[in-house]
């Protein structure tokens, strides 16, 4: 016969009981009691195994994730979760063998360990120790970034390339990669797309709630062919991806509501606008041609209802800079060259308060020659030009009266002037490289060169930060 007892009092562990059963036999005709004596011991009140194999991975510069191997009960009481401790400081509890620790410092060493615990709060050992340093701030590792851009909430979009394995196995040569990090440079996504060719990056422009990224996939280390994708600005996966040409050369990009805007080159310079349901509007092909050679567009923006472009005119007997403004529809509506006796060639274009600026090179057939910038209104009236002293690599405005560019000098640092030419600073600390890309946001100069990291100024003071 077996029975269940149940205690009349609360049991403590690893303690010897002694107990008196007592019962009456029944009989026919006559009822006989019964007495049994009967001692026993409690189990021992013991923990959980320790938790083992706990890995530390870095996400971000300011996420680390950790998993570890399950523990296992050994007093029949249950495990129940288990403690986090970071840098011996306990942090949290959780009930799965993984979590995540957010809202670190970057570019910091954090060491972990963990613990299980059982239903009666018996508490294991620690687990082995498992470390990982977060991620730079405004920065991938293996990778370089090339081009930016920046949404109305401050998250920067970049594009660049690399020879590693950062989002996907590289496929060979350079692989595009395409980033964003939060307005505080936490990484958010990271996608990486190559083939058996060069792949790398031409532009990116964000608009539409979505990231347009125009990009190369050629033979050679030329940057020949362009391919035009479209990639979720929230989550990083590709919406669609259309190749323009297998040969051409491209040279950024421009979005509005009205389409996408590719300058190209082939044998010789023109526009092309894409619809937004990727079929070909059109392609214009302005007259840059001329006894110094055939020209070429080298910079696009669009206000939404106008095109403006800039580049080096062959027309004359030396290369200039030039200015061309169309309608959605590619016609032109006006064309302004600035022609002397030296020869001139721009690089970048945008929009600002006074209208167009667009910068580039003075004398450029010249060692150590300046720069050359000009700002035309919207009518196409010159209101301002200036010689920097050095070329000018890509310009930016603030939307307001701050006109801000790249220059070719070895640590390619940003400098600031004013609607008439002034000077307001040159940027203080190292930008790594020239003719770095430059865009603006708030009170943020941001430059990327080329490297692994996205430096940012102080747009009123010119200081770096951190």
């Amino acid at each position: 016969t077996t029975c269940t007892l149940y205690p009349s009092q609360t049991l403590s562990y690893s303690t010897k009981y002694n107990a008196v059963i007592q019962g009456i036999r029944p009989n026919p005709y006559r009822r006989w009691p019964w007495t049994v004596f009967w001692s026993f011991t409690t189990m021992a009140d013991s923990p959980p195994s320790v938790p083992t194999n706990l890995v530390a991975s870095t996400v971000s510069s300011s996420q680390i994730n950790l998993s570890w191997s399950a523990s296992s009960d050994t007093d029949g009481t249950g495990v129940a979760g288990y403690k986090i401790y970071r840098n011996g400081t306990y942090i949290k509890a959780v009930t799965g063998t993984s979590t995540s620790d957010t809202g670190l410092s970057a570019s910091t060493q954090y060491c972990y360990k963990v613990s299980a615990y059982d239903t009666a709060g018996k508490e294991s050992s620690q687990s082995n120790q498992s470390c990982a340093i977060t991620d730079v701030s405004w920065t991938i590792t293996d990778g370089y970034i090339t081009h930016i851009a920046i949404d109305t909430n401050g998250n920067v979009y970049a594009s660049g390339y690399t020879y590693g394995n950062l989002g996907s196995v590289n496929a060979g040569g350079n692989d595009l990669i395409v980033i964003k990090f939060d307005s505080s440079g936490q990484k958010q996504w990271l996608t990486q797309t190559g083939t058996a060719d060069y792949d790398g990056a031409l532009g990116i422009v964000f608009a539409n709630d979505s990231v347009y990224v125009l990009r190369y996939k050629s033979p050679d280390a030329f940057a020949r062919g362009i391919i035009l994708d479209n990639y979720s600005a929230n989550t990083g996966i590709l919406n669609w991806s259309m190749e323009i040409s297998s040969t051409d050369y491209g040279y950024g990009l421009a979005v509005d509501q009205n389409g996408i805007y590719i300058p190209r080159f082939s044998t010789v310079p023109h526009l092309t606008k894409i619809n937004h349901d990727k079929s070909l509007a059109w392609s214009v092909y302005p007259n840059l041609s001329g006894a110094s050679g055939t020209g070429g567009i080298k910079s696009v923006v669009t206000d939404g209802t106008y095109i403006y472009i800039t580049g080096i005119s062959c027309v004359y007997s030396n290369t200039d800079i030039f200015v061309i403004k169309y309608d959605t529809q590619g016609n032109q509506i006006w064309w302004q060259q600035w022609n002397d006796s030296n020869s001139q060639m721009g690089r970048s274009i945008a929009l600002g308060a006074n209208g167009i600026y667009a910068g580039g090179e003075y004398d450029w057939d010249s060692i150590g020659t300046p720069g050359l910038i000009l700002n035309y209104d919207l009518n196409g009236n010159l209101l301002m030009y200036q010689l920097p002293a050095t070329d000018v690599g890509e310009i930016a405005t603030d939307g307001a009266y701050g006109i801000y560019f790249t220059v070719d000098t070895v640590n390619g640092n940003p400098q600031k002037i004013s609607t008439d030419g002034t000077i307001i600073w040159e940027g203080i600390g190292n930008s790594q490289g020239a003719y770095g890309e430059i865009s603006v946001f708030g009170s943020t100069v941001f430059v990327v060169n080329g490297f692994e990291t996205i430096d940012r100024y102080d747009a009123s003071t010119g200081n770096k930060l951190q």
